[in-house]
């Protein structure tokens, strides 16, 4: 959104983006960390953490979990381009 990236879709499921102010809700609502597989084995991304189910059936759930997604985006730096 706008240029900036709040929440991966991959195939292990949905993971939104967290920082120092919104991490403790998802640790709160026990939202595990996105593992990314490398050739040295997993890796944690602890600024990603699973979307919870409850965002599926409930919109606003949805709104809100997104929107904890969404500010941490906005005050991360941006990344440019290669």
């Amino acid at each position: 959104r706008d240029g900036r990236v709040f929440a991966w879709a991959l195939t292990e499921g949905i993971f939104l983006k967290t920082d120092d102010e919104t991490a403790a809700a998802f640790d709160e609502a026990g939202l595990a960390v996105f593992v990314c597989p490398t050739k040295d084995g997993p890796r944690s991304v602890g600024n990603y953490r699973r979307m919870p189910d409850s965002c599926f059936d409930d919109e606003g759930e949805l709104r809100h979990w997104a929107g904890l997604a969404w500010q941490a985006a906005l005050r991360a730096p941006v990344k440019t381009g290669r």
